[in-house]
């Protein structure tokens, strides 16, 4: 259990206000209706869903250190998933001169073609069913954002709906020598990733991120 509650904070490396969904958007610009009536609504299924999958605290009891199942008392139990990651799997990311060559790349899950409610339900479909979507390729334009963790430091695109309260979006992992921060955009600047969606194995959890082959940032 406390993996599992853990993964839902980290996966797909929204974090605090990184989470990847939000369980209390509705913004409504955005140009697709929900269905009325009931609990139907994105956000209504998300809902329901963390808190099937992660009951309240006192639903959990503590274990002979006094912590509840998803706090470790020893920091030195945590990998660094990146560097675990990188250390693994072999391949090189392309930094494009322009947006445009990024544009022109075809994929089987385009983030770039939706609003942000079918964005939002498309990434939550992806936390549900991780291995369907091994293997596929994707592209994002979305905002930079990045988070340290007892996992070490996470990268993802997120989008935001128009009120800027909600967000969505994947984690993603460059292979091209990149040093954060100054090789990386600013929090919240403009990035376009595109690569093929990839699900590890990290100390018993599955962790989704995009394998970046090509990517532009100003």
């Amino acid at each position: 259990m406390k993996a599992k509650r853990f993964l839902n904070c980290i996966l797909l490396g929204v974090m605090a206000e990184l989470i990847i969904l939000s369980a209390s958007c509705s913004g409504k610009d955005n140009k697709i209706s929900m269905p009325s009536g009931g609990n139907n609504s994105v956000s209504d299924i998300i809902s329901r869903q963390m808190q099937e999958e992660n009951p309240p605290y006192e639903e959990y009891p503590l274990d002979e250190e006094g912590y509840y199942p998803e706090e470790d008392a020893e920091a030195e139990d945590y990998v660094d998933i990146v560097s675990e990651i990188l250390k693994e799997k072999e391949w090189s990311s392309q930094r494009l001169a322009s947006l445009a060559e990024w544009d022109k790349l075809k994929v089987d899950i385009d983030f770039s073609q939706m609003n942000f409610i079918v964005a939002q339900g498309q990434v939550f479909d992806m936390m549900l069913d991780a291995q369907s979507y091994n293997g596929m390729t994707t592209k994002i334009n979305g905002k930079f954002v990045s988070q340290e963790s007892p996992y070490g430091r996470t990268y993802a695109a997120l989008y935001y709906d128009a009120t800027a309260c909600c967000q969505t979006g994947l984690s993603f992992i460059i292979n091209d020598g990149l040093v954060f921060p100054k090789d990386y955009p600013a929090e919240m600047e403009d990035i376009a990733i595109y690569g093929t969606i990839r699900v590890a194995q990290i100390q018993g959890m599955e962790f989704m991120y995009v394998e970046v082959e090509k990517y532009f940032f100003e």
